[in-house]
Order: C-alpha cells, then sequence, then structure tokens
C-alpha cells in the first residue's frame, strides 16, 4: 500500500528534475505531470493499492495541465489568480492596520 509520505517524497524528486529543465521565464512542469498522470491510471487499474489515500490524481493532473498550475488552483478555490488574490489580501492588510500618527517634536 501507498502512503502519503512516498507520494510527496516521489513528488519533490519529480519537482527536483523539473526545477533542472526549468528557466528564469518558464518553469517545466513535464515530470510532475507524468508522474501524476501514471498514479492516475494505476489507481484507475488498482484501486486497493490506493484505498488508505485521498487524493484525487485527475484533478492533479488537471492542474498541471493548466499553463500555470498555482493560477489554476487559485482561481478553483478562490476564485482569482494568484496574483489578484495577493494583491487583494494586500489591500485587506493595509486596512486592517491602524493608522499611524506622526506628532512633530519640538
Amino acid at each position: 500500500m501507498l502512503d502519503k509520505e512516498l507520494l510527496f517524497k516521489e513528488f519533490y524528486e519529480e519537482k527536483e528534475k523539473d526545477l533542472k529543465l526549468s528557466t528564469d521565464k518558464k518553469e517545466v512542469f513535464k515530470n510532475r505531470l507524468e508522474y501524476l498522470k501514471q498514479h492516475a491510471d494505476a489507481k484507475r487499474s488498482h484501486p486497493k493499492l490506493y484505498s488508505n489515500l485521498d487524493v484525487d490524481f485527475d484533478k492533479f493532473v488537471q492542474m498541471y495541465s493548466s499553463p500555470s498550475p498555482r493560477d489554476y488552483y487559485y482561481k478553483s478555490v478562490f476564485g482569482k489568480t494568484y496574483s489578484e488574490y495577493m494583491y487583494d489580501k494586500q489591500i485587506e492588510e493595509q486596512k486592517d492596520e491602524p493608522e499611524e500618527k506622526y506628532y512633530p517634536v519640538n
């Protein structure tokens, strides 16, 4: 039987491979996507091996197939891209901060 620790370890190894292929302008998800597809197929073929895991590999495949997995996640959870979410969060934090008052020193 598989466990989440093993999945995380293997996924991290695939991420490291992708980072070596990535450039400053474009992040690569090729190895992670292939890894997730293999598990999605294996889960359909051998569901008993995955019975103790609550992981929807098909959703992860869909997420990592998108141009920006981070934006895909934030859109599906918050209805906004990552940058829109962070901008709104920053605005909210600024509203919550008390306004500092400066008094002239004599």
